[in-house]
């Protein structure tokens, strides 16, 4: 079951679009590297301190375990705050209990805001919208989406019983849509355009459709109805669903006509071989890849 949950979620958040937009707005390779290791390791510093949590929880609160899932869940997620209140400290750290929970959920909100927003701004309307958009309509492209998805996710708010299961539906149908498609776009150079675009479809369709269905099916504070059926459709089918939107992407990109090689240049070094770097401008930051003469 454990193997199961980590093979569900663990492609979500290897591809997940704030990382990677850090990667990409390093100045160099070397700071990108340097980047993901001490993020790395800053993270799994902050996993390992929630594990120590729980697990001291979990002797504190022993009926928590006993209540089995998805009734222990619910009861865990609270369990913090009810031993916070519940130790006498003093306000001083009951105050720094606060800003630490503030600090984490600012953490997490500016985060997916800000890379949510550079996606509206730079893939859909610079992209498609006003491609020859200034720097000016960008950001103000960017703050007002800013706002939106902050509003979106306050009126949300309001029906999302459980921040867990959202998140973990988050995951799943990112680890559904574009783990395939972001792996494929950087190591396989048979990958196409329009495998890419059949398989992020697919991928989300399918996963949503089946989160739907599980949602509906299970009744309330009852394990989810899918993975009643096999754990193989544990994490709401997501699974299933990345299996079919592989299988997709790479059908679709082998029956399909292959990238040419100045798209692949800046994944694969071999595939320069046949280009020269023409400089567009004195400072020679600017460039597009011109075929050899010979």
């Amino acid at each position: 079951m454990i193997l199961i949950f980590v093979l569900a979620i663990v492609p979500g958040w290897i591809t997940e679009q704030d990382p990677w937009q850090r990667v990409w707005a390093a100045k160099d390779e070397k700071s990108a590297r340097n980047g993901m290791l001490l993020g790395s390791l800053l993270v799994a510093l902050v996993f390992g301190g929630c594990a120590l949590i729980a697990l001291g929880l979990n002797l504190i609160y022993p009926e928590i375990a006993k209540a089995g899932f998805p009734m222990g869940m619910a009861k865990a997620e609270p369990a913090l705050l009810t031993f916070i209140m519940d130790s006498n400290f003093s306000n001083f750290a009951l105050a720094l209990c606060a800003v630490a929970l503030a600090t984490a959920a600012m953490s997490c909100t500016d985060t997916f805001a800000a890379s949510g927003a550079s996606c509206i701004s730079r893939d859909i309307f610079q992209r498609y919208l006003v491609k020859g958009a200034t720097m000016d309509q960008i950001k103000r492209v960017n703050r007002i989406s800013v706002l939106l998805i902050v509003f979106l996710a306050t009126l949300g708010s309001f029906f999302i019983h459980s921040i867990i299961d959202a998140i973990h539906i988050a995951t799943f149908i990112a680890s559904a849509s574009y783990f395939f498609v972001l792996m494929g776009g950087l190591y396989w150079r048979r990958a196409t355009g329009t495998g890419a675009v059949a398989s992020l479809w697919a991928g989300f369709i399918i996963q949503v459709g089946f989160v739907v269905f599980d949602l509906v099916k299970t009744p309330p504070m009852a394990p989810p109805f899918l993975e009643s059926i096999h754990p193989i459709f544990m994490g709401h089918g997501v699974i299933i669903a990345m299996l079919i939107s592989g299988t997709v992407f790479a059908v679709v990109s082998l029956s399909t006509k292959p990238c040419r090689k100045e798209q692949l240049s800046p994944f694969f070094k071999d595939e320069t071989d046949d280009f020269i770097f023409d400089k567009t401008d004195d400072s020679g930051i600017i460039g597009v890849l011109s075929p050899k003469v010979n």
